[in-house]
């Protein structure tokens, strides 16, 4: 069990906590199972669970705009 986990009887269906997010080189589908015990005896199957690169944005035009909205935005990345 992770040092992250809760103890057995602190854990509740209501919560839901997640480990850190692996480093990656690049866009990869990872197997999303979640367990309600922690040991995964109550979880059948798993679903895809995809993740991206690191998205870097180099500028943003226009900067401004006004509070109501409605601007079009261009972001370079």
């Amino acid at each position: 069990m992770s040092d992250l986990e809760g103890k057995h009887a602190n854990r509740t269906t209501a919560c839901l906590q997640c480990e850190n997010t692996p480093e990656i080189d690049g866009p990869e589908i990872a197997s999303l199972t979640i367990s309600l015990t922690g040991d995964f005896l109550d979880s059948d199957d798993s679903e895809p669970f995809r993740y991206y690169t690191p998205t870097v944005v180099s500028a943003i035009y226009p900067r401004y705009g006004p509070k109501d909205g409605g601007t079009l935005v261009q972001v370079w990345g």
